[in-house]
């Protein structure tokens, strides 16, 4: 078994273990009250099927980033924002700080030795976070403010691999952009929920190839005329 598969599996296991909490805290932050949204309460199986699915996916294909702890901890608490942010169109701050200062904290500290590493992930952070910004104020329905914090939260995961990494994170951006609007154009739905649709933004953050992280980031995720409702996909899947 290589080293690279061994890692994968050893990953996917561990998002497999903690899926009940990952689970959990998507039902809490998508229903009426998201106060204390860490408590773990139940959840439907099929809610905690998709859960446990997206997580052990962005966690094997995040097993070959370093350092591997950090990319296990975006990769996790990204399988939450990915579910919730499909269901409400909203990626909540309450679980994207925590998760910010998680992986900062780890990346800080396996890095130490290097502090260039970590300057190339803060300016990355701030140029994706920024441009993200400019757009979010220029025009206000096409992101939200959870979009911002998302693209720079995954732009410094990338920053380290340098600037070619994060340009070439950007233009997988708009190749997600383009075939989540093809394939969500597909799905058949009725009047009122194609008033609702826009595009994920959310899920494409969390994605990475095995040469180097990739932002992937669809616009209209969260844009406040994206908070109707669920994404047709989303209402299939029954969430």
């Amino acid at each position: 078994m290589t080293s690279g598969l061994a890692s994968a599996l050893t990953a996917a296991a561990a998002a497999v273990a903690v899926s009940p909490v990952l689970a959990s805290w998507s039902a809490a932050l998508t229903g009426p009250t998201t106060t204390a949204w860490w408590r773990l309460r139940s959840v439907t199986r099929r809610r905690s099927l998709i859960v446990t699915i997206t997580a052990v996916a962005l966690t094997a294909l995040a097993s070959a980033g370093r350092p591997a702890l950090a990319w296990w901890l975006f990769a996790a608490g990204g399988a939450v924002l990915s579910v919730v942010d499909g269901q409400i169109h909203r990626l909540p701050a309450r679980l994207t700080y925590p998760h910010a200062v998680a992986v900062a904290l780890t990346v800080s500290a396996v890095v130490d030795r290097n502090p260039g590493l970590l300057l190339s992930a803060a300016a990355a952070a701030v140029v994706v976070g920024g441009g993200y910004l400019v757009i979010r104020f220029v025009t206000p329905s096409a992101l939200g403010q959870g979009d911002v914090r998302a693209a720079a939260l995954a732009a410094s995961m990338v920053g380290p691999l340098g600037w070619t990494a994060v340009a070439q994170a950007q233009v997988m951006t708009l190749l997600l952009t383009i075939v989540t609007a093809i394939v969500l154009s597909r799905v058949p739905i009725d009047a009122a929920v194609a008033r609702t649709r826009a595009g994920a933004h959310g899920p494409g953050d969390l994605r990475r190839s095995r040469r180097h992280p990739l932002v992937l980031t669809p616009p209209g995720w969260d844009s406040p005329r994206a908070r109707a409702g669920p994404t047709p996909a989303v209402s299939l899947l029954g969430l």
